[in-house]
C-alpha cells in the first residue's frame, strides 16, 4: 500500500473493514445456500469467496500498519515543528524585552525623579518658614494669621488648609507591582520589588535578554537500552547493565543517534 499522510488512516482502516465483512458475508450465503440444498453451488464457488474473504481480511491488516505509518508521520511533522520552534527561539535575543524593560526603567526613574522635586519643594518651604521666624507647631495646630496662614511640623506642611507631605516613591511602586504582579490578568507571577537577594541591574537585564538556558549535555560514552515497552535508558559506562540482565529486563542496546536528537 502506498502512503500519504493527507490520507485519513481512520477511514483507511474503516474502508478495508468494511469490504472484508462484505467478503465474508459472501461466504456465509455460499455455505447457507450449500446447507439448504442447493446444487448449483460449486467447491469452486466456495473457495475462490473463501479466497477473497481471506485476502480481504489480510488488507485490513496492511490497512492498520498503513494507518499507523501515517499517524506516526503526522506525528514526527508536528514534533519536528515544534522542535525547530524551540531551536530557533533557543538562539533569538530578548531584544523587545529588554526595550520594554528599558522603558519600564525609564518611566520609573522619571517618576522617582519627579516624587524627589516635589519632596525638595517640601524642604526648601519648611526651611525657609523657619528662617522668617515660623513655629513649628504640633499636629493639633492653627496655623496664624499674622504668618499668612502658613505652618509646618516634622512631617508636613500647610498653606492654610492644604497640607503637604513627603511621598516615598518606592512604596508607590512597590504597591503597583504588587497590584500589577498579583492580579488574575497578569496569572499571579507575584515578585515583590524588595524581595532578599533581588538581582542587579545588570543582572537583571541579563536574565531578561537570556531567552534559553544552557543545560549539562549528555555525557559522551553513555549507554542506551530500549525497553520492551519503548521507554529509553540511559546508563554511565561505569554502570553498564551485564549481557545476562538485559533479557531479563526487557531491554535492547540501541545506537546514540537512535536514542537521543541532540
Amino acid at each position: 500500500m502506498s502512503k500519504s499522510v493527507d490520507e485519513d488512516p481512520d477511514v483507511i482502516v474503516e474502508d478495508a473493514e468494511a469490504k472484508a465483512v462484505e467478503a465474508e458475508a459472501l461466504v456465509t450465503a455460499i455455505e447457507d445456500r450449500i446447507v439448504a440444498g442447493d446444487d448449483t453451488v460449486t467447491h469452486a464457488d466456495l473457495s475462490e469467496q473463501i479466497s477473497v474473504a481471506r485476502f480481504a481480511r489480510k488488507l485490513v491488516e496492511a490497512a492498520r500498519e498503513k494507518a499507523k505509518s501515517i499517524r506516526e508521520s503526522k506525528r514526527q511533522v508536528v514534533l519536528s515543528q515544534i522542535r525547530g520552534e524551540m531551536d530557533a527561539h533557543a538562539t533569538a535575543e530578548g531584544t523587545r524585552r529588554v526595550e520594554l524593560l528599558t522603558n519600564v526603567e525609564s518611566a520609573v526613574l522619571a517618576f522617582v525623579s519627579e516624587y524627589a522635586s516635589d519632596n525638595a519643594k517640601f524642604s526648601d518651604w519648611r526651611g525657609r518658614m523657619a528662617a522668617a521666624g515660623v513655629k513649628p507647631i504640633g499636629p493639633r495646630f492653627a496655623a496664624l494669621a499674622s504668618d499668612q496662614g502658613l505652618s509646618y511640623s516634622d512631617s508636613a506642611v500647610r498653606a492654610g488648609t492644604r497640607e503637604f507631605q513627603p511621598e516615598y516613591s518606592g512604596l508607590v511602586l512597590q504597591g503597583l507591582l504588587h497590584s500589577l504582579l498579583n492580579s488574575s490578568q497578569l496569572g499571579r507571577e507575584y515578585f515583590t520589588a524588595d524581595n532578599a537577594g533581588y538581582p542587579t541591574r545588570d543582572e537583571l537585564f541579563a536574565r531578561v535578554r537570556t531567552v534559553a538556558q544552557e543545560v549539562p549535555g549528555i555525557p559522551e560514552d553513555a549507554l542506551f537500552y530500549r525497553h520492551e515497552n519503548g521507554q529509553v535508558h540511559m546508563r554511565d559506562t561505569a554502570h553498564a547493565w551485564p549481557a545476562e540482565d538485559l533479557k531479563r529486563l526487557g531491554l535492547t542496546p540501541i545506537s546514540r543517534e537512535e536514542a537521543i536528537a541532540e
